[in-house]
């Protein structure tokens, strides 16, 4: 939005005479406001409202040590001139402090669940690399043998099946990323931004965090092919040449 470029609020026409700088305040309210006299607010309110009617009040303390302090001091005040007390008082104050506190809260506590499906994820996802990988040995067992026969050593072997493991490993992040990258584009338009949380919220995907869960799903790959990958290098030559699935 710029300068004195006029807008229409409630059939009546404005001019927007100054733009704010964004405060990423809770609800994103103070950066997706618009501020105007109350006469005029009142001009453009469906509903008709006294002039000594207000749905709310903000105040903004100079200092963040006060907040508490104001806090009290305004619901003391409110009550007074209310004439309620704790009980059958009709009003809330809130600090945003407090607010940003639960959140805080609910986010560790998302977090934390997240985290505990990731690991799930990741427990499975290990099993299920190290499952394909004996079936591939399986498989392969001849191969094996014949590889034993000709000289092969078991250093190989095992190169040969972690290599396997690793892409596996590797092609289920990209995956991953790939899903996990849309579904955190999509987030701001579920809905979210629509509430006003955080004003302009918006994931942040960097080049660093990809290639960390790249890194790490090939090193998962890896580590769970260790055990089928050296089940086929200690193979005996003979056994696996013999072998009829």
């Amino acid at each position: 939005m710029n300068l004195n470029r006029p807008i229409a609020i409630g059939g009546k026409n404005f001019r927007v005479v100054g733009i704010l700088k964004q405060s990423g305040g809770f609800g994103g309210g103070s950066d997706t406001g618009i501020y105007m006299p109350a006469e005029m607010a009142r001009e453009v309110i469906t509903e008709k409202v006294a002039n000594n009617q207000f749905t709310s009040i903000v105040i903004k303390a100079t200092d963040a040590s006060l907040v508490e302090y104001l806090k009290a001091d305004i619901e003391q005040k409110l009550m007074s001139s209310r004439q309620v007390n704790p009980r059958t008082k009709d009003f809330t104050v809130i600090a945003s402090a407090l607010i940003r506190e639960q959140m805080s809260s609910v986010t560790q506590t998302l977090s934390l669940f997240l985290s505990a499906i990731a690991a799930v994820s990741l427990l499975v996802g290990a099993i299920g690399i190290a499952n394909t990988m004996f079936m591939s040995v399986m498989e392969r067992t001849k191969q094996i043998g014949l590889l034993k026969a000709i000289g092969t050593s078991e250093r190989e072997i095992m190169k040969l099946f972690l290599i396997e493991s690793g892409i596996f490993g590797l092609v289920g992040g990209i995956i991953g990323v790939i899903f996990g990258a849309a579904i955190s584009l999509l987030i701001p338009y579920l809905g979210i931004q629509a509430l006003g949380f955080g004003g302009d919220m918006r994931a942040t995907i960097t080049a660093g965090t990809i290639f960390f869960a790249l890194g790490f799903s090939l090193v998962i790959g890896i580590v769970s092919g260790v055990i089928p990958a050296r089940h086929a290098a200690k193979m005996r030559p003979v056994d696996a040449i013999r072998y009829d699935q």
